[in-house]
C-alpha cells in the first residue's frame, strides 16, 4: 500500500505523517518506531503488537484506537482524543500524554513506568489491575474512573479529585495524593503505606482497618471519618484537623499529632505509645483505655477530655491546659508534670509563637 511507503519514508526522513485520513487503519505487528504523526485521523485504528517506540502523535484523532500489546517505550501523545482508547501496551515506559482526552480510555493490567499523564480527561478510564510505578498524574480529571485492584508505586497524583474514583482493593506505596478529595469514599482494608496525603479532604471517608502507616497527612482535613482498626503508626497528622473522627482501637505508636485539633473525637482503646501531642488542642475527646504510655502531651490544651483506664505511664504533662479531664482508673505511674524553670525558659519563645 502506498500510505505504508509514504510512513517509511517520513521515518527515514525524519518528517511527520501530517493530515491523514487513517480513520481504521490496519497496522498490526508495524514497524513504526520514531514516527511522528500530526492531525491524522487513527480513529478506530488498530495497533496491536506495532513497534512505535518514540512514536509521537500531535493533535490525533486516536478515538477507539487499539494498542494492544504495542510496543510504547518513550512514546508521547499531545492533544489527542483518545476517548475509548485500548491502552493495555507493553513496554509502557517513559511515556506522556499531555491535555489529551482520555475519557472511557481501557488500561486494565497495563504497567505504566516512569510516565506522565498531564492536564487530561480521564473520565470513566478503567485501570482496573494496572500497575504504576513512578510515575506522575498531574491536573487531570478522574470523575468515574476505576483503579480497582491497582498497584501505585511511587507515584505523584495532585491535586486530584477522587471523590467518584472507584478505589476498591487499590494498592498504594509511597505515593504523594498532594491536595487530593476523597470526600465521601469507601477505603477501608486499603493499604496506603508511606503515602502522602498533606492538604487533602477525608471528609466523611471510611478508613476503617486501612494501613495508613508512616503516612503524611499534614493539615489534612478529617471530618466525620472512620479510621477505627486503621494502622496509622507513625504517622504525620501535623496540624490536622479532625472533627468527630472514630479512631477507636486505631494502632498509632509513635503517630504524630503536634498542633492537630480534635472535636468529638474518639481514640478509645487506641494504642498511642509514644505518640506526640504537643501544642494540639483538643475539645470533648475520648482516650478511654487508650494506651499513651511515653506519650509526649506538651503544651496541649484541652476541655473535656476523658483519660479514663488509659495508661499514661512516663507520658509528660509539661505545661498541660486540661479543664474537666477525668483520670478516672488511668495509670499514671512516673507522668511528667510542668517544669516551671523550663516553662520560665521558654516563655520569650512561646510568646512569639501566639503573637
Amino acid at each position: 500500500m502506498k500510505i505504508w511507503d509514504d510512513i517509511a519514508l517520513s521515518i527515514r526522513l525524519d518528517q511527520p505523517i501530517r493530515q491523514r485520513d487513517l480513520h481504521g487503519l490496519d497496522a498490526r505487528k508495524r514497524e513504526l518506531a520514531g514516527a511522528t504523526f500530526n492531525e491524522v485521523d487513527f480513529s478506530n485504528a488498530s495497533f496491536a503488537d506495532c513497534r512505535l517506540a518514540r512514536a509521537k502523535f500531535i493533535h490525533c484523532d486516536l478515538r477507539g484506537a487499539d494498542f494492544s500489546n504495542a510496543d510504547l517505550d518513550h512514546a508521547t501523545f499531545v492533544k489527542c482524543n483518545m476517548s475509548h482508547a485500548r491502552l493495555c501496551a507493553r513496554n509502557m515506559r517513559h511515556d506522556c500524554w499531555v491535555d489529551c482526552d482520555l475519557t472511557g480510555s481501557q488500561w486494565e493490567h497495563a504497567h505504566l513506568q516512569v510516565s506522565s499523564i498531564v492536564n487530561s480527561t480521564l473520565k470513566s478510564a478503567r485501570l482496573n489491575a494496572a500497575a504504576l510505578e513512578r510515575c506522575t498524574l498531574i491536573n487531570d480529571t478522574f470523575d468515574d474512573a476505576s483503579v480497582a485492584g491497582a498497584q501505585l508505586d511511587q507515584c505523584v497524583v495532585s491535586p486530584a479529585d477522587w471523590r467518584k474514583v472507584d478505589l476498591r482493593t487499590m494498592h498504594a506505596s509511597g505515593v504523594i495524593f498532594s491536595n487530593a478529595n476523597f470526600q465521601g469514599q469507601i477505603m477501608s482494608g486499603l493499604h496506603l503505606r508511606r503515602c502522602s496525603m498533606q492538604d487533602a479532604d477525608l471528609t466523611q471517608v471510611d478508613l476503617a482497618a486501612a494501613d495508613i502507616a508512616e503516612s503524611n497527612f499534614y493539615r489534612a482535613r478529617l471530618r466525620h471519618a472512620n479510621l477505627s482498626n486503621a494502622n496509622a503508626s507513625h504517622a504525620l497528622l501535623l496540624k490536622a484537623q479532625l472533627d468527630q473522627v472514630n479512631l477507636s482501637d486505631a494502632q498509632l505508636e509513635g503517630a504524630i499529632f503536634q498542633q492537630a485539633t480534635l472535636r468529638h473525637c474518639r481514640l478509645d482503646g487506641a494504642r498511642l505509645k509514644a505518640s506526640v501531642w504537643n501544642k494540639s488542642q483538643h475539645d470533648n475527646v475520648s482516650f478511654q483505655g487508650a494506651d499513651l504510655a511515653y506519650a509526649r502531651l506538651e503544651h496541649i490544651e484541652g476541655d473535656h477530655v476523658d483519660f479514663s483506664d488509659a495508661t499514661l505511664d512516663h507520658a509528660q504533662f509539661h505545661n498541660a491546659k486540661l479543664c474537666h479531664a477525668q483520670f478516672r482508673g488511668a495509670s499514671l505511674r512516673q507522668v511528667g508534670k510542668t517544669d516551671q524553670a523550663r516553662l520560665s525558659a521558654e516563655a520569650r519563645t512561646l510568646a512569639l509563637e501566639n503573637e
